[in-house]
């Protein structure tokens, strides 16, 4: 079996909530890959979340005051969870009247909900208003509409009462809107949750493995080699669920000079399958869940799923079309984890963090290192259901992640006398503590796979 190994490289991201400021990496090819490109893939690439792209239906919006509380109160939760929020108006890059600019990105950095004085509503309009910040990356406020820099709705406000409805404007190119009206005039909403990963991944390797066998087997049509494609076990314990499951390829655009850099056309399938499964699928006896099919870096479906037991099926459109590709799973139940941690052939166990968001290890141990640059690791794992013995054998086995720790020597090296071979063998005592915090700002992470099909 052949063995390919790729290196993930993380970007420099500094204060996310507030701005986000990377570092210029001229990562592959040349630089006329930077023109355009997709917000969507962006967020992914600079900040390792998931994308969930929205399209607004202006139509229903602007009839139905209930869809845009909704929509409203969606973005609010997302933004108290520190998830970017991006938008724009689709079509060719052009201005409207009003200021706003077709086919450019402006970013959303807060939703909220006000409630107007007597001077305003003496004007006209409703006590309570939902609004919108908005920013220009250009770093020019073209906004003209109402709450707008020099409009009249702002000249019956004081310093006071803006600070005190939090209606303030922190950054160059930022403007106020009226919710209502932003429902009216945008198109597109791309939502990247982020995953909290700094301290359980402070440098990550994906190891790929490439099968002599095809596991191409093309989307559902394809009935004769369908359930040829990979396929990812995983299971819901509650009575309900809802889940986030993300399919990423990999960045095609070093291939643009050879012509061929398109994306590929992807998906996925979700099979509900027998509660005591452990083998791959042979038929297809119900289809649980299905994602779209499009050339697009990453596709992302959020479903709610019942008791039991799934398999997912990343897939090319056409069979035969092989590519790399990352499948994520998410979901907002926090699992039962424990942590190990080893050094050479010796290894600790915590206890288990029954259903925790925020589990604590606070460990205290002792490792003697017959090699003292012997570095420790720490796996953190998610306990599978006990009535399966062969979770092993499947991949049930629930891995979260890992981290290698670079400890020095806390204690002068002693030389030890090996009696077997009379050599002297360096021995150094390793003392340490452990105090992982999982932060979960959105959703708690179950799987990841990485795969060469």
């Amino acid at each position: 079996e052949e063995t390919v190994e790729t290196v993930m490289i993380s970007f420099l991201i500094c204060n996310v909530r507030e701005s986000i400021t990377l570092m210029p990496f001229r990562l592959n090819g040349c630089y006329e890959a930077l023109e355009g490109g997709n917000t969507a893939e962006a967020l992914i690439d600079f900040t390792g979340g998931v994308s969930e792209p929205l399209s607004l239906d202006r139509e229903a919006l602007r009839l139905h005051s209930d869809q845009r509380r909704a929509l409203c109160q969606t973005l609010t939760k997302v933004h108290e969870c520190k998830s970017l929020i991006t938008c724009s108006i689709w079509t060719v890059e052009s201005v409207l009247e009003c200021g706003l600019v077709r086919g450019h990105a402006y970013g959303i950095t807060a939703v909220r909900k006000v409630r107007l004085g007597e001077k305003v509503l003496k004007r006209g309009g409703t006590s309570r208003l939902f609004m919108v910040r908005m920013r220009n990356p250009w770093g020019t406020t073209d906004w003209t509409g109402a709450w707008s820099q020099r409009s009249e709705q702002w000249q019956q406000l004081s310093r006071a009462e803006r600070d005190k409805m939090g209606l303030v404007v922190r950054d160059v190119g930022e403007f106020w809107m009226d919710f209502e009206d932003f429902c009216q005039h945008f198109t597109d909403v791309v939502v990247c949750r982020l995953v909290e990963r700094t301290l359980l991944w402070p440098r990550s390797r994906w190891r790929e493995h490439l099968h002599p066998l095809s596991r191409c087997g093309g989307c559902i049509n394809h009935r004769d080699t369908f359930l040829h494609n990979p396929q990812f076990m995983f299971e819901v314990r509650a009575k309900e669920e809802e889940v986030l499951i993300c399919l990423q390829q990999e960045d095609r655009r070093m291939w643009r000079k050879n012509g061929k850099g398109e994306n590929l056309p992807i998906g996925f399938e979700v099979l509900k399958v027998e509660v005591n499964r452990c083998s791959r699928v042979q038929c297809v006896v119900e289809q649980a869940a299905s994602s779209i099919y499009m050339d697009s870096r990453s596709v992302t479906l959020r479903g709610t799923l019942t008791l039991g037991r799934y398999v997912v099926l990343p897939t090319t459109f056409l069979p035969g079309i092989t590519g790399c590709f990352l499948l994520r799973l998410f979901s907002h139940s926090p699992p039962d984890v424990y942590a190990v941690v080893r050094c050479e052939n010796d290894n600790v166990r915590t206890r288990v963090f029954k259903e925790s968001r925020n589990p604590e290890f606070n460990l205290r141990t002792i490792f003697y290192r017959r090699y003292p640059n012997t570095d420790i690791s720490v796996e953190v794992w998610d306990i599978p259901v006990p009535s399966h013995a062969a979770h092993k054998h499947t991949g049930l086995m629930g891995f979260l992640c890992s981290v290698v720790i670079y400890c020095s020597v806390m204690q002068a090296q002693t030389q030890q006398f090996n009696k077997n071979s009379g050599t002297a063998a360096k021995t150094s005592l390793c003392y340490f503590k452990i105090c992982i915090v999982m932060c979960c700002i959105f959703i708690d992470l179950l799987f990841i796979f990485c795969f060469i099909h």
